[in-house]
């Protein structure tokens, strides 16, 4: 049976060419083809500088290092997000702070953020999930009244806009450039921001710490560098910039296709009870990175864990997008956090199940995800592309 995959990368013969290119060139790592895929995402973004990296996780590490997060400091992030938002700060010296969020957007809740403050919190972490924005007015308002600093989690949000700006413009963020994500190198990650010291100081963190510059060298030879901070092997080769930067041509097109793919779920889902799709929020456009329905459990027995079961047997992949980090034992010893502790991401995540989207998912193959689910659900026979399959 062909197997639909919750999300994928789309890949061109130009992709390919470019990345042979650069397996020809002289340099494989530390070249002209890094450079131009920072500047190219800095331009896409808005951003006055971007620093690539070697995976988001990377660039979240690095993120947090750049603004002075270190031993004893707290950063706040949602407990429902990706492990790394958090254990980048632990890789810091910092503890996280889970806070709940807004189920009816899954977003991390600006009010929960407000009641987490302490006077050890350095940053606060909100993450764009699923390509939504986050609220950013409400978020830093806090940070400003704080004195803390507001650093994005943009991993899923290459594309998506806050108020008309893009995510990246105005704050610190972190994407990932891995296959799933809105554009690919393979493995990458960036940060984007608008000062020129951070930009300078990340670099340094991708590469051990080192700095290179005229009036050392001149001084002391053209060998010398100084390291006055620890850094750490965080580079991107040119082979993956090279993929980047191809892919990034087309962010728009993938994002563009995305959507109106998931245009296509929400109207078929509202003819249909019981599967709701996670509401864009009122204050940005996402580039949906991920569409997740939210299952109401079925009067007959069915529920979530039954349609991901159901639809695997199908050729249907789906996903969960995330266990809490509250559910993990390493977080529940480190945090002394349980179940119970946040219920809007309890409630979102006993619901929650991503369905595929990606831009090279096919109109057949979408028809048939929405005709399998509708069957299923509501034990009526939905169209004959059940039946048929899907070319």
């Amino acid at each position: 049976m062909k197997q639909i995959p919750y999300s994928k990368q789309l890949i061109s013969e130009d992709d390919i060419k470019r990345v042979c290119e650069a397996m020809r060139s002289e340099r494989l790592t530390q070249g002209p083809i890094v450079e131009a895929f920072e500047d190219a995402f800095a331009e896409y973004t808005g951003a006055s500088y971007a620093v690539a990296f070697a995976n988001g996780t990377a660039a979240l590490h690095a993120m947090y290092m750049a603004v002075g997060i270190g031993q004893g400091d707290e950063v706040i992030v949602p407990t429902l997000t990706f492990a790394a938002t958090a254990s980048a700060a632990i890789m810091c010296g910092a503890k996280p702070v889970l806070v709940d969020i807004d189920p009816a957007y899954g977003l991390i809740d600006p009010n929960a953020v407000e009641r987490a403050i302490t006077p050890k919190t350095k940053a606060v972490v909100p993450v764009h999930y699923a390509g939504h924005p986050a609220d950013l007015d409400a978020i830093g308002d806090i940070c400003d009244r704080h004195g803390i600093a507001l650093l994005e989690d943009a991993c899923h949000a290459l594309g998506s806009t806050y108020k008309d700006n893009r995510i990246g413009s105005q704050n610190c963020c972190a994407f990932s450039l891995h296959p799933v994500k809105p554009i690919t190198a393979a493995e990458g990650g960036m940060v984007t921001t608008n000062s020129k010291d951070m930009a300078e100081k990340l670099k340094r963190l991708r590469h051990h710490g080192i700095e290179r510059n005229g009036e050392l060298q001149r001084r002391f030879g053209a060998w010398f560098y100084r390291i006055d901070e620890l850094g750490f092997n965080y580079r991107l080769s040119e082979l993956h910039a090279a993929l980047g930067l191809s892919q990034l041509e087309r962010c728009d097109e993938f994002k563009a296709r995305r959507r109106k793919l998931a245009d296509r779920y929400i109207e078929a889902f509202e003819k249909m009870g019981g599967i709701h799709p996670l509401v864009e929020p009122p204050w940005g456009e996402s580039t949906y990175h991920l569409f997740v329905v939210l299952v109401e459990p079925h009067g007959s027995g069915k529920d979530r864990r039954w349609l991901f079961d159901e639809l695997a047997r199908r050729g249907i992949q789906c996903q969960v997008h995330y266990i809490p980090l509250h559910y993990q034992p390493y977080y529940q010893r480190l945090l002394g956090v349980k179940q119970g502790d946040f219920p809007g991401a309890e409630e979102f995540y006993s619901r929650a199940m991503s369905i595929p989207l990606y831009a090279g998912l096919t109109d057949a193959q979408q028809d048939y995800i929405i005709a399998t689910i509708g069957e299923l659900w509501s034990e009526e026979r939905w169209s004959s592309v059940v039946q048929k399959g899907y070319r």
